[in-house]
């Protein structure tokens, strides 16, 4: 714990890579850091296919938390049963965007993993579709990532 919290005082994020079995740990670790900023990398790696209910109730309740977003990305290698298709993972893709809002999520692909089960562009796809208005999509696509690590996405062409 407090090597993570260390992390507040460098001003760095803490990527959150976990299987859904995990995230009652990430729970506590956001819950007792609130100062660290986390980012929870492919949407905490449902089991699509299986009950979402114990992984809805998780992501809400991370959502509730201030210092975390969401990485919507690796959903398309997370499907255990059904097709494989970008469809079969909307329902958990929205559920997060609308958990957490467009300015708290960032984009994010898992490319080339995620190539074994969509290409880049029908997720990218998916993702716009889902996020309605042009506002959202900036902060998707590029204002959440921009805030939380500190980038900056302006081309002064020196």
């Amino acid at each position: 714990m407090e090597g993570v919290a260390a992390l507040a005082d460098l001003e760095f994020t803490f990527d959150v890579c976990v299987r859904s079995s995990q995230l009652d740990e990430v729970i506590e670790l956001v819950r007792r850091t609130p100062d660290v900023q986390f980012v929870l990398d492919h949407v905490g790696k449902p089991r699509i296919g299986a009950d979402p209910s114990r992984w809805r109730l998780q992501i809400a309740e991370l959502a509730a938390r201030g210092n975390i977003v969401c990485k919507l990305s690796g959903l398309m290698t997370e499907i255990v049963s059904g097709p494989t298709s970008v469809e079969t993972v909307e329902p958990f893709l929205a559920y997060a965007l609308a958990e957490f809002g467009p300015d708290r999520c960032l984009f994010g692909s898992d490319w080339p993993v995620m190539t074994t089960a969509a290409t880049y562009s029908e997720w990218l796809d998916l993702v716009i579709r889902l996020v309605p208005g042009e506002d959202e999509r900036r902060a998707v696509l590029a204002g959440t990532a921009e805030r939380v690590y500190g980038l900056s996405a302006s081309v002064t062409g020196e």
